[in-house]
């Protein structure tokens, strides 16, 4: 059966209202603004923005998507593309520079993750949050 894109972000919000003591986290899915990442995190005087896809078997990701995440991170927020592949059941974190290439790039170039483990993602997350909080 496939997992769907909206029960894995219902997931991985959930787990970053137990790991993030005071996280604000909202997921946008407003039908009329297009390219907003998918959920935006704000915890430790921090906002990180989180693109979700699922690649099934190749990532559908729209040009304006990419370009806001691009702006996002030039800008100086913390913004990346979570992607949660079927086969092999894996969850790839990718640079929204490196969106093109990332199913041929490096391993060690991706913070990759084996099955959907979003304890795991969201320590990541958290890790984003403190680097660029210090």
């Amino acid at each position: 059966m496939k997992t769907s894109e909206a029960s894995l972000k219902q997931a991985l919000v959930k787990e970053m209202r137990k790991q993030m003591r005071g996280v604000v986290v909202f997921r946008h899915e407003d039908r009329h603004i297009f390219g907003v990442p998918d959920i935006s995190c704000t915890w430790g005087g921090v906002t990180s923005w989180w693109e979700v896809k699922v690649a099934d078997p190749a990532v559908k990701i729209t040009d304006i998507q990419v370009l806001t995440c691009q702006k996002l991170a030039k800008a100086g927020s913390a913004c990346g593309i979570i992607i949660y592949q079927e086969m092999p059941h894996c969850s790839y974190i990718v640079d929204p520079f490196k969106i093109e290439t990332w199913a041929t790039t490096n391993p060690e170039d991706l913070r990759i993750f084996k099955g959907f483990p979003h304890p795991r993602l969201v320590h990541y997350i958290k890790g984003v949050h403190n680097a660029v909080g210090s």
